[in-house]
């Protein structure tokens, strides 16, 4: 309701509350009180003057989660509900440690932070902050595949006694010597009702990747494989344990792979497309991944099993 201006009383009121909207406009929050009347607003104007509140300082998300042990953190600086650049953000952890990062045009600080466990981080610049929680994801196996380093928790099967990894610009390339070579997690998944396993292609030839559903033998024979994820070439018909599929697409370099299992059955997801399902009349011990078919390789990154 507009005050009645024409009064002193109503004049008072309309000035209390155009002082509460104008240090509102300035980042100032103030409220009215009956023991320090208006002069108690009048005093919040210092607020402006020291600049103390002239900033706001939010993350981008209240949560993230750590990926292999590290996350990315963000937050956005204003001054006067414009971005501040240039300006040097603190980021401290419940963990004691200590990060900084600097504001670009947009008034955004980027840094890296590494967890063990779950840890709230506090954004601060001059007598503004904020917090968010990073979440430590706990991983039943996580390979980055940037490393180029051999993995003890891989193997080749069948005939190979031995593989390789290397390194390129797009992650790591597994090869087997000869055969049908493919590398497992040595991981007995049947001790697991579900379970997700996720990583992201990166290169094939030929069979761009199969996934193999091995039995305690990890023989990799007709009746205890699954082909299906697709080929280079599109519209080739594989087999699983339940029948075949006609893939679509061939897989392409930064495709998401997920396979999903629910007791002893599997649902495979190329960038979270249903591929197929399959329900093998075996328990399944052992998962692959492959290019197979040869010394023909098979690039990844950023595998991960994770119970779900």
């Amino acid at each position: 309701m507009t005050n009645d201006t024409s009064t002193l009383s109503g004049a008072l009121l309309e000035m209390k509350d155009q002082l509460i909207y104008e240090l509102g406009q300035k980042g100032v929050t103030a409220t009215y009180s009956s023991s320090t009347g208006l002069l108690g607003l009048i005093s919040k104007i210092g607020d402006i003057q020291t600049g103390g509140s002239c900033y706001h300082i939010e993350f981008d998300e209240s949560s993230y989660t750590a990926v292999g042990g590290s996350a990315t953190i963000s937050c956005t600086l204003q001054s006067n509900y414009a971005p501040l650049s240039g300006a040097t953000v603190t980021f401290t952890g419940s963990d004691s440690s200590l990060y900084t990062g600097i504001t670009n045009s947009n008034g955004v600080a980027t840094t890296t932070v590494s967890v063990s466990a779950n840890t709230t981080f506090t954004c601060s610049y001059s007598n503004v902050t904020d917090t968010c929680t990073v979440n430590a994801q706990s991983y039943i196996f996580y390979d980055s595949g940037v490393t180029g380093t051999k993995n003890t928790n891989f193997d080749c099967t069948k005939s190979q006694s031995d593989y390789t990894l290397t390194t390129d610009t797009t992650g790591t390339v597994f090869v087997c010597n000869g055969g049908d070579g493919f590398y497992i997690p040595n991981i007995d998944i049947s001790t697991y009702s579900s379970l997700q396993i996720t990583w992201t292609f990166t290169y094939g030839t030929r069979y761009a990747c199969h996934v193999s559903l091995l039995n305690s033998s990890k023989n990799y024979s007709s009746n205890n494989r699954w082909h299906n994820a697709g080929q280079n070439t599109p519209g080739t018909s594989w087999y699983t344990p339940s029948g075949t599929v006609t893939i679509t697409n061939a897989l392409t370099s930064g495709d998401e792979m997920k396979l999903i299992k629910s007791n002893n059955t599997f649902s495979l997801y190329c960038n979270d497309e249903l591929i197929s399902t399959a329900t093998p009349g075996y328990t399944v011990v052992y998962i692959g991944l492959t290019s197979a078919d040869g010394n023909r390789p098979f690039g990844y990154k950023e595998l991960k099993i994770e119970s779900v």
